[in-house]
């Protein structure tokens, strides 16, 4: 267990990092109405792994950051 919170804790970006503002610029482009998913967003910042995007989103305190408008690859609607 405490390997894995280790390794966990070395792939997360750092809070409020140049990464954070990426996601948070990326998400702003989704149009009103419209979704993306977390695995979409990562792909257009050329990353692999989209839970860097949804930690990202879970930081978030900007109010005109769209985040509801980022789902899982299942859904397909904001509501």
């Amino acid at each position: 267990m405490e390997y894995m919170a280790k390794s966990l804790s070395r792939s997360l970006p750092i809070k409020n990092s140049g990464f954070f503002q990426r996601v948070y610029e990326v998400v702003k482009l989704i149009p009103s109405g419209k979704v993306a998913t977390y695995g979409q967003i990562a792909m257009i910042l050329g990353i692999k792994d989209a839970r860097k995007v949804g930690w990202a989103l879970h930081a978030n305190k900007d109010p005109n950051v769209p985040c509801h408008r980022v789902v899982n690859k299942g859904r397909t609607s904001c509501s």
